[in-house]
């Protein structure tokens, strides 16, 4: 739904639903689902010019990353 949203200019509703799959990933321990969910919304607020929270984000994904690759 946050890709829907954001294609159709509803900056806050796809904010809301980046953060809500992020959060339904993280609760239910399905980490790769969490780490596309916070790329996804990397990727977003970096179109938003929101530089910042995009670096945290991206961070947060090469953690995933690394997290996913020791599990195996």
């Amino acid at each position: 739904m946050a890709e829907y949203y954001r294609h159709r200019g509803h900056k806050a509703k796809a904010e809301d639903f980046y953060c809500q799959a992020i959060d339904h990933a993280h609760t239910q321990r399905y980490l790769n689902d969490e780490a596309i969910a916070t790329e996804c919304a990397a990727e977003y607020y970096l179109s938003q010019y929101k530089k910042r929270y995009s670096s945290d984000l991206h961070h947060q994904v090469k953690i995933y990353v690394f997290e996913m690759g020791s599990r195996s």
